[in-house]
């Protein structure tokens, strides 16, 4: 049977070349390809580094008599032009006769050389070359120029011969790609997997408007699928543990590179994608962990999901500068396509992505380890992506026990009598199904009196131990303002007065946030409805508890939303100071406002074209849902209040929103003490 070549996404090559696990019956030879993408900035850049690398951008390649000749190009500009490739030069030269310290009949000219070149690859050495098809000179003003004597002669000789000669070595990336995909496949067909790298070879390059294309072919020769349920099983114990710490590797990588593409100026839309990706990447993960629906193949399906989205602003933001490394992103580049080439095949292959797997990735990148540490460190990019101050605005300090000048939004005091006793009934565990079900709702054993003296234990720092999200862990107050920790504890005898202090602290906490962020004035007295809504719904107004006879912090009963807005360390690691949002209440309430304040302005009020805008209390509910759940809530809560379905924790918002709006404080005592 001839052999043929079929036109198949790349990686079909090595989803293909799982045909060889058991029993395989033989088939044609199959050639298979897989591009390597280099857009033009990225291919000048490369230039750059290659051939351009003094100062400015340039090169020197005649200086003699004291500059009487003189020859330096600069300023490489690649693009293309009516199927060729478009390299400008800009060019100096000095032309004369040098005599001792004299230059006689010296000429000077200063213009562009714009070659038309097609690309060629040596497919034994990988080395990109280009073939000069025509030129042409341009003065200052880019208008043609004849150009003749002996500048003609200088420019001629040399810089012809000096631009031919420019190659781009793009063995690293093959072979780095031959590193990352070996270990992707199931070890009883390894030696296949070998074979088929080991048959990469480059086809012709190919000239787009975006970029040059090259592709790798790799002969494949058996081709079947095999039935693995392997990879679709839900995990438990150590491999499940495995897999949250290979997560974590993704999380740092992701956020790497969204922070290295923040830096740049990036258009409204480009701003959108990064945050949505970045959040439902991340509320991704904790909604299958708390639902137990992990899989093998996560965090694979993560990574070619979020590529897709966004490759191309990668492309766009992080080639635009000039750097050794640029070829490391090329190798990244050409991997990440390929894993999601891969993951468009299907499960059934038994691809994995391990960590070994990420490590080969951010080398790539960077040789600084760090890049897949998961740290709790504050991001300034991240925190430029996502327009927060270092420093969250935060209401005054004395701001619980005043009323704040603007707005009113509490029409009675807080109750003075004596709240319910506590109920008999142990509380319940929250349900495990999507979104989070609020721990506000369960009654708390309240204690008589603070403790004398907290645990003098240091709090431990979190790890990335799947064991913090089954069983919480104790971080006492050791070491802190304790006097400043217990006036914002809730006990038996002081209910009315900590709420009291906690509702005029989000009272205020909500003027100071809606001004600095600019909330919409028409949607200001719903905001300060809303605020204090949240915080009832998610924390039942406590930062602090007392646990097992020491005072802590406030923890979700999955172990990642902390104090009075429940505050997701996960979803908002490099944003916000995580120690801070456990123990400092008034930056908690005042990062709390901004998360909120973002999924209003962003999302909820943003124009959404054939669609009415909802009314200002249904954009509330949006809101705590996207507060809750990520921005993919928006679309999934609309979906449940026009079916008529909605969740526990929608509904018991909205209860909050009503309790809140009628300023009936009295409830209050429904999720502290059970009444």
């Amino acid at each position: 049977m001839p052999r043929h070549i079929r036109n198949l996404p790349v990686v079909f090559l090595l989803a293909v070349l799982l045909s060889i696990f058991a029993g395989n019956r033989p088939v044609a030879a199959e050639i298979v390809r897989l591009p390597i993408t280099l857009d033009y900035p990225l291919l000048q850049n490369l230039m750059i580094n290659k051939a351009f690398r003094e100062r400015n951008e340039s090169v020197v390649l005649v200086d003699e008599g004291s500059g009487c000749l003189y020859l330096a190009l600069s300023h490489p500009r690649i693009m293309e032009e009516k199927g060729f490739v478009r390299l400008e030069i800009e060019i100096t030269a000095h032309a004369g006769t040098p005599l001792g310290r004299e230059c006689l009949m010296p000429l000077a000219w200063k213009g562009f050389l714009v070659l038309y070149q097609q690309p060629a690859i040596n497919s034994r050495t990988w080395q990109l070359s280009f073939r000069t098809s025509r030129s042409g000179l341009f003065d200052r003003n880019h208008q043609p120029i004849q150009l003749g004597g002996i500048l003609w002669q200088l420019i001629e000789s040399r810089v012809f011969t000096y631009l031919n000669s420019i190659t781009i070595d793009l063995a690293p990336p093959v072979n780095n790609l031959k590193e990352f995909l070996f270990p992707m496949f199931p070890q009883h067909v390894r030696q296949q997997t070998q074979t088929m790298l080991d048959s990469l070879r480059a086809g012709e390059p190919q000239i787009t408007p975006e970029a040059i294309k090259l592709d790798i072919l790799a002969d494949v020769k058996e081709i079947y699928r095999p039935e693995d349920a392997r990879i679709t099983e839900t995990l438990s114990g150590k491999e499940l543990e495995e897999v949250v710490a290979v997560w974590e590797n993704w999380d740092a990588l992701l956020s790497f590179m969204v922070a290295m593409t923040a830096k740049d100026v990036l258009s409204p839309e480009e701003r959108q994608t990064l945050m949505d990706v970045l959040l439902e990447t991340r509320y991704s993960f904790l909604d299958s962990i708390g639902s137990n629906s992990v899989t093998h193949d996560f965090v694979r399906v993560q990574f070619a999901s979020a590529w897709k989205q966004l490759a191309p602003i990668f492309r766009n933001h992080i080639t635009a500068d000039s750097s050794p490394q640029r070829i490391g992103y090329l190798s990244f580049f050409t991997a990440a396509d390929a894993l999601t080439i891969l993951d468009g095949l299907g499960p059934t292959f038994g691809i994995e992505v391990s960590r070994n797997g990420m490590i080969r990735l951010a080398r790539m990148l960077s040789s600084d380890p760090a890049i897949l540490r998961y740290g709790s460190g504050i991001n300034p990019n991240l925190q430029r992506l996502f327009e927060v101050t270092p420093e969250p605005v935060q209401a005054p300090a004395a701001a619980e026990d005043e009323v704040p000048p603007e707005g009113k939004f509490l029409e009675q005091d807080l109750p003075l009598t004596p709240p319910p006793e506590p109920s008999s009934q142990p509380p319940q565990a929250p349900p495990l199904e999507p979104p989070l079900e609020p721990h506000s709702e369960l009654p708390l054993e309240l204690p008589l009196e603070l403790p004398a003296e907290p645990s003098l234990a240091p709090p431990p720092e979190p790890t990335s131990s799947l064991f913090d999200f089954l069983c919480a862990p104790l971080h006492a107050a050791e070491g802190r303002n304790l006097e400043e920790l217990r006036k914002w504890t809730v006990t038996r005898g002081n209910v009315d007065n900590i709420v009291r202090k906690v509702v005029n602290l989000l009272k205020a906490q909500a003027q100071t946030t809606a001004r600095e962020k600019k909330v919409p004035p028409a949607f200001r007295s719903t905001y300060r409805l809303m605020i204090p809504a949240i915080a009832w719904q998610e924390s039942c107004f406590r930062q602090f508890v007392v646990r097992d006879d020491k005072l802590t912090y406030l923890l979700s009963y999955n172990n990642s939303s902390v104090g009075l807005m429940q505050v997701n360390t996960r979803v908002w690691r490099g944003v916000y100071d995580l120690e801070r949002l456990r123990w400092d209440i008034r930056y908690n309430a005042a990062a709390g406002c901004e998360i909120a304040t973002l999924y209003l302005k962003d999302y909820a009020l943003r124009e959404r074209k054939g669609q009415k805008k909802p009314d200002n209390e249904t954009i509330a509910h949006l809101v705590y849902a996207m507060y809750n759940g990520g921005p993919g809530q928006y679309r999934k809560y609309l979906e449940r209040q026009r079916n008529g379905k909605l969740y526990a924790s929608d509904k018991l918002f909205q209860e909050k929103f009503k309790w809140v709006s009628a300023a009936d404080w009295g409830k209050i005592s429904k999720c502290l003490i059970g009444g």
